[in-house]
């Protein structure tokens, strides 16, 4: 089952907890237990009514009718945060992100489709308005979470890194998704932030034997005092202080406060087991010598040596 929605990497089975003439209970190594309703065997494979994910509190966070060719994901809070449709057709496969109030919004291509006069900047905004945290919900950037593990699809560039812009991407499609490699769902990331009014930076990490790159999109806020949340995210999906939603037991309310430098280290945790960074165990960050990348007034990528402070004060 993936870890963090339909774009991540399935994760490995540990256990078979359960197991019935209908029902399949698997627990995974990220902690989430999934759920098969069996019709039965065909040609020595399972055929699957329905299959469901649950969070560690017990709440369903993915559910799969393969009769109805439908997908929902929900919050820990039992909150409808993405639905889908024929997902199985690549032509026509349709995912709606479903914010507190109801709204549903897709891909850019779609919506323009249903209206022609909608701009890639209009659509940024209806996409910053449906991805806000809603009344009594408790982690404000769980819809951006989810939007980027379920509505973009990674795709590498090969030998020449393009960075695409967040326009270039919205059009991008496949399969119902938009495509980009790390740095696009960085820059997509950024540009959705932007509209929230937070000043996210792309951060690049580097393993020390210099075979391996990511980039991530990292911003700071304070919690209390000199205290702070440091957040990342990208195609690894949403951690915060090294607390990764990607986990069945992320709990958005018991992530505490850390030093600011405590806070932007933490974040490095989660390369350690990235499939992307195998060489990541060794990681340190040189707080006084971050690297970020930005386009400069040309459009052209670069990238600047920054100290920590860069992220906030």
């Amino acid at each position: 089952m993936p870890a963090s929605g339909l774009s991540a990497e399935e994760s490995t089975v540990t256990t078979v907890t359960a197991s019935s003439e209908r029902i399949v209970e698997t627990k995974h190594e990220d902690g989430f237990i999934e759920k098969k309703d069996l019709l039965g065997m065909r040609q020595g494979k399972e055929v699957i009514l329905r299959s469901e994910n649950y969070w560690s509190n017990g709440c369903v966070r993915t559910r799969t009718e393969f009769e109805k060719d439908t997908y929902e994901y929900f919050s820990n809070q039992g909150t409808l945060l993405l639905q889908g449709s024929q997902i199985r057709n690549k032509k026509q496969a349709r995912l709606h992100m479903v914010a507190a109030d109801g709204r549903t919004l897709s891909t850019y291509p779609e919506e323009k489709r249903l209206d022609p006069t909608l701009t890639a900047d209009a659509y940024f905004k209806k996409l910053a308005s449906v991805l806000h945290i809603g009344h009594g919900e408790h982690n404000p950037y769980e819809r951006l979470a989810v939007f980027l593990d379920n509505m973009m699809y990674y795709t590498p560039d090969g030998e020449a890194d393009h960075w695409q812009t967040p326009d270039e991407t919205l059009s991008r499609i496949w399969a119902g998704r938009m495509k980009g490699d790390c740095d696009d769902f960085t820059l997509m990331a950024q540009r959705i932030l932007q509209e929230w009014g937070i000043d996210a930076k792309m951060m690049h990490v580097q393993d020390p034997h210099q075979t391996k790159a990511h980039v991530t999109c990292v911003w700071l806020h304070k919690a209390q005092d000199d205290l702070w949340l440091a957040h990342s995210i990208c195609n690894n999906s949403l951690d915060i202080n090294g607390h990764q939603y990607a986990q069945s037991n992320f709990d958005y309310q018991k992530i505490s406060g850390l030093p600011r430098e405590e806070a932007l280290a933490s974040l490095i945790e989660k390369f350690r087991t990235s499939t992307t960074l195998k060489l990541s165990e060794t990681y340190t960050l040189n707080l006084d010598q971050l690297t970020t990348g930005r386009f400069d007034d040309q459009g052209q990528k670069k990238w600047e040596t920054v100290s920590h402070w860069v992220f906030g004060k």
